[in-house]
């Protein structure tokens, strides 16, 4: 008898820590699903009618996202996958937008996706600064392999997601975005031999392969796309100096204080 109570207690504790996961994990796609449309309601005007119809998309695909985090074991695997769902979102709800929301909502994306960059360029610097400090420290997910060379593995999928985000920024036809994708991947082969071969001008030779790739990624945008690129580096530089000088400012004020 005891050991019949202790089963049926275990299966109780089982059953009811698995209603506890799958009630957050509702909770969770609810919120976000709530937090986003709000978001999109406020920014671009939306109707009753749009309001009803996007919420429906980004439930679906706040519950893909949150599969795919919690199946994804290969977290390296986890961010391309991540922006094919976004992707797939964002051209879903273009469908129930107006031509002057789209427009508005493709600015927005644009502005969001420059501060992303911008957040990785600054943990690129932090982390370079403190390699040259010498006491760097790598988490699971950043530790390189064991004698593995700059311009090694599979640089594919890289060059996909780049294409993704170029075409969502600039809006890029499917035509310009293949031709570009084309170009990426052509250099991008030639740059990891280049690396790979660990000659004394890999350095030189990799820079004069950037300066083609960005010449022969040029001549496919249009003006408006090339000045639409223009500003968005200005911005990005913008506010990367507008935050070395902010963090140069806490930083005196810290020694004052000293």
């Amino acid at each position: 008898m005891k050991f019949k109570s202790f089963i049926l207690a275990a299966l109780f504790l089982v059953s009811f820590t698995t209603m506890q996961a799958q009630e957050k994990r509702g909770m969770d796609v609810q919120n976000r699903t709530d937090r986003v449309t709000a978001q999109m309601t406020k920014q671009l005007s939306l109707s009753d009618e749009q309001v009803a119809k996007v919420k429906v998309v980004n439930a679906k695909y706040a519950e893909k996202m949150q599969t795919l985090r919690a199946n994804t074991e290969d977290r390296t695997q986890l961010r391309p996958e991540m922006e094919k769902i976004r992707t797939a979102q964002e051209t879903e709800i273009g469908t129930y937008l107006t031509k002057e929301q789209s427009d508005k909502w493709t600015k927005i994306r644009a502005e969001k996706q420059g501060r992303r960059e911008e957040s990785r360029i600054k943990r690129g610097e932090r982390q370079d600064a403190a390699k040259a400090k010498g006491h760097v420290q790598t988490s699971p997910r950043q530790k390189p392999m064991p004698g593995k060379k700059r311009g090694e593995g599979d640089y594919t999928q890289k060059i996909q997601k780049r294409t993704v985000k170029m075409k969502e920024r600039l809006n890029l036809s499917d035509d310009q975005a293949k031709q570009i994708e084309g170009i990426y991947m052509d250099y991008g082969a030639k740059k990891q031999a280049a690396y790979q071969s660990g000659n004394e001008d890999t350095k030189t030779t990799v820079q004069q392969f950037r300066k083609e790739e960005n010449k022969a990624v040029n001549a496919i945008l249009t003006k408006e796309q090339l000045q639409m690129q223009k500003e968005l580096k200005a911005q990005a530089r913008e506010k990367k100096a507008a935050k070395k000088q902010e963090m140069k400012m806490q930083k005196d004020k810290a020694i004052e204080q000293n």
